[in-house]
Formats: C-alpha cells, structure tokens, sequence
C-alpha cells in the first residue's frame, strides 16, 4: 500500500531516473535523491489509482506530516554557501536543495533543476557536506604548503592601488574638477542668453562618470584595507586547523572561515570547486569521489592542562 501511494506509476507517470546504477559491475541500484536530473512523463502508460484518489493521498499525507511532532522544516543554516556558487557548464547559480526523503542537503545548478526551462544542464547534484568536506582539505593543503603564506600576501598586496593608480586618481580629480568649472560657466551663460541643455547634459555626465571613478577607487582601498586584516586573522585561524586524512575522515565545517576568504566558487561536473579568495587568489578544492557523509567525524583533540 505505502508504495501505491509514494510510487508515481501507479497513477499513470512515469519518473525518469528515479534510480541510477552506482556501479556498473555488480548492477546495483541507488535512489536519486538529487544527484542526477529527474524528469516526470505525465499519463505515459494507463493508470491503476485514479488521479484523484492519488492526489487526494499526496494531501492526507503531507496534512500528516505537518501535524507531526517536530515535523516542520528547520530553515537551512548554511548561509554562507548561498549566493557564492555557480554552475561550470551553464553558467547558472548553484541552489541549494533538500532531499524528500531524509532531508540530505544538495546544492545543484538551478538551470538542472528546474526542469521545466527550455535550457537544460545535465551536472548532477552535490551533497553539502562534501563541499563542505572538500573546503576543509583545501585549508589542510594550504596550510601544509610552506610557500603558501608568502603567495596569498602578494596577491593581495597586488590587489593595493599603486603609486601610478594613485597619481592617475588625481588627474581624475582634478579633471572633474574643471568641468565644474565649465558647468558653472554653461549654467550663466544659459541663464543670460539661453544656453544649450544638450551641453549641460553633456559636461554633467561626464562628471558622472569621472565621479564614478573615483568611488571605484574608494572602494577598491577600503576592500583592500579590510581583506589584509581578515587575511591576518586567517592565517593565524589556519594553524588552528586540526590535521586529517580526507580518504578516512572528516573534521568540523568552519563557516566562519569560508566567509571570510571565499568570493566566490564554481563547480564542476567532477565535483572540483574552483574558489576566487577575497585576497586575489585562485585555489582549486578537488572532489571525493567517495563516499563523503559515512566517513566518521574525527574527535577535537582534548587541550592539555597545564
């Protein structure tokens, strides 16, 4: 009975790709919980259960599932993923995603996942906790790279507006400078004898963009100013990090880490997530082919008493 109920075939739909065979060898099968793209034929053979009893059965039991104890959604705190990946091959965000059985989290490429778009993107959905499993043997490399430090801290100080940017900022400013002049003049002679608006228009847009400039700059200066202090506190954070063996274990996510360095990311249908650091770098994060969730979570190492 609960298959009749749970079983799209029984109502007439066929879902493709409900199941996908994990190892080509042995044959087995997996249930698609997001993995892989899923697509619903509609009325594609002749039905057991009417679509009305069907769907009046997906209502009992949604209306049971909300009247269970503990039964609403918690909101997904994850935040620091949302808004930072992007699909390698289409180019589309990255979304997160919730299984409808057990609730595991997914982030996948929104253009694979609305089905219903005329694009499509065939790349595969990734669980949350092998990204985030991923970032953490990244800062185990970067950490064990002695070269590392001295790398991040130049591309960042390539990032500081230099002596030529500084001088041409001031040509910049001392060039809007004489179209306010220019304006000013425009705007009496206008007054006096019917002046041109085309001209006005003219000189203030080039104000605009001359203006526009030198907040870029501002803003450049001021990012650079606060990037070099959350590298300090990075990289004094990054000793910290407990040592692992990525094949065997996992350590604890520290969100507050990836907030603080990641721009941005990209992920590729291999499961690489290729990071932008706030710093002016480019890392590399490679997928696990493995497993990740069943790897065992490795014990902090108790603090010796002095």
């Amino acid at each position: 009975m609960d298959s009749m109920i749970t079983n799209p075939i029984y109502c007439g739909d066929f879902v493709y790709q409900r199941y996908y065979v994990t190892d080509t060898i042995t044959g087995r099968m997996t249930e698609n919980r997001g993995e892989l793209p899923q697509y619903t034929i509609k009325d594609d053979h002749p039905a057991i259960v009417s679509r009305e009893d069907w769907d009046a059965a997906q209502q009992i039991m949604n209306n049971r599932s909300e009247n269970r104890k503990g039964s609403k959604k918690r909101r997904h705190d994850r935040k620091e993923f949302f808004n930072v990946f992007h699909c390698s091959e289409c180019g589309a965000p990255v979304i997160h995603v919730r299984s409808s059985k057990g609730g595991v989290h997914y982030w996948r490429c929104r253009t694979a996942e609305k089905k219903y778009l005329e694009e499509t993107c065939e790349v595969r959905g990734f669980r949350e906790v092998s990204i985030e499993h991923t970032f953490m043997a990244l800062l185990q490399e970067m950490k064990k790279d002695d070269g590392f430090r001295d790398n991040i801290r130049q591309a960042l100080k390539e990032l500081i507006p230099n002596e030529s940017e500084r001088k041409q900022l001031e040509q910049v400013k001392e060039d809007m400078q004489q179209l306010y002049y220019k304006l000013y003049d425009t705007v009496e002679e206008g007054e006096q004898q019917g002046g041109d608006p085309t001209q006005i228009k003219e000189i203030t847009g080039q104000i605009v963009f001359l203006q526009n400039q030198i907040y870029d700059f501002e803003n450049r200066e001021q990012n650079c100013l606060e990037a070099e202090k959350d590298l300090e506190w990075f990289l004094e954070e990054l000793e910290g990090i407990q040592e692992f063996k990525p094949d065997k274990e996992r350590i604890e996510f520290r969100p507050d880490i990836f907030s603080k360095i990641v721009e941005k990311g990209v992920i590729h249908p291999d499961g690489r997530i290729v990071y932008d650091l706030k710093f002016g770098m480019q890392l590399t994060a490679t997928g696990n082919e493995k497993m990740v969730w069943r790897l065992k979570m490795k014990r902090k190492a108790r603090k010796k008493k002095k």
